[in-house]
């Protein structure tokens, strides 16, 4: 049964008990010395009824008996409790929307690489490979990223670079760290860009040898442990085979990039094995 028509029963129900007060208020009785009904007169409305509780009673009846029935349908399972909450229309049956085109993608993926281009630096020092009583440390870096070049596996572009990094080398002699070396690394870098613009990995080359490699005269005590300029060089040497050990032989290194800003500049964050590289952008 349709809990409408219940409804509309008991409002009805409801009315006529409301009307039959009305009666019961506001109508003139003319009353018989015999049997004959009562009279109940409201303007031009006549009643005859043989007792007004009688009208009452059945307008009250007729508003009750729906509901009865109504609790007794919920009773027995045929119709809910409460109606059920419509299921949500998706957006996208509301709003059509449209697949955005490949070459739009592409356009997207070149208009970021394009406003992605400029001139770099470190933003802060870290530490590149620890170990062997060692560390390298890079002090400052650049980054001249100049090449917009559409990429097969970014589906994109890819932003390429080179960089630049200037390292120390330290090495613990009394219990703490001195530099007794600094050198140069430079490789190449990109970026590669998917097709909305989201950046997907930076990949650098990982270069075998510093371009630049320049040694420190340390003074050392006579309870030092390492005695001569030779015990030094090892150490160097050393250190820096720490670096080249951790990348397992590889070629090029992965790293996961992000963007943000300082100042009101573009800052590149790589999350890297070991450590992060940020980059600010140069006016």
């Amino acid at each position: 049964m349709n809990v409408y028509i219940l409804y509309s029963v008991i409002v009805l129900g409801i009315l006529l008990s409301l009307f039959s007060i009305l009666f019961i208020f506001l109508g003139k009785f003319t009353g018989g010395t015999d049997d004959r009904p009562q009279t109940i007169r409201l303007g031009g409305l006549e009643v005859q009824t043989h007792s007004v509780m009688t009208l009452l009673i059945v307008s009250a009846v007729m508003a009750i008996l729906p509901l009865c029935l109504e609790f007794y349908l919920i009773l027995i399972g045929a119709i809910a409790v409460s109606p059920q909450t419509p299921r949500a229309t998706p957006i996208s049956a509301i709003i059509p929307i449209p697949d955005i085109p490949p070459a739009l993608n592409t356009m997207i993926s070149k208009r970021t690489c394009e406003a992605l281009k400029g001139n770099y630096r470190l933003h802060s020092d870290y530490v590149i490979s620890e170990g062997a009583g060692t560390r390298l440390t890079a002090k400052r870096a650049s980054w001249s990223a100049t090449r917009c070049e559409p990429s097969k596996e970014a589906g994109g572009f890819v932003l390429k670079g080179e960089d630049t990094t200037d390292y120390d080398i330290e090495i613990i002699i009394n219990d703490k760290y001195v530099r007794v070396a600094s050198g140069t690394y430079i490789h190449s870098s990109e970026v590669l860009i998917g097709e909305s613009g989201r950046l997907i990995s930076r990949i650098s080359e990982i270069a075998k040898n510093p371009s630049r490699l320049e040694k420190y005269r340390i003074g050392l005590g006579k309870n030092d442990s390492l005695t001569s300029q030779g015990d030094i060089d090892r150490k160097i040497k050393a250190a820096l085979e720490v670096r080249d050990k951790k990348y397992g032989g590889q070629a090029v290194q992965h790293c996961t990039p992000a963007l943000g800003t300082t100042a009101g500049r573009t800052m590149f964050i790589f999350i890297c094995k070991g450590y992060t590289r940020a980059m600010v952008e140069l006016y």
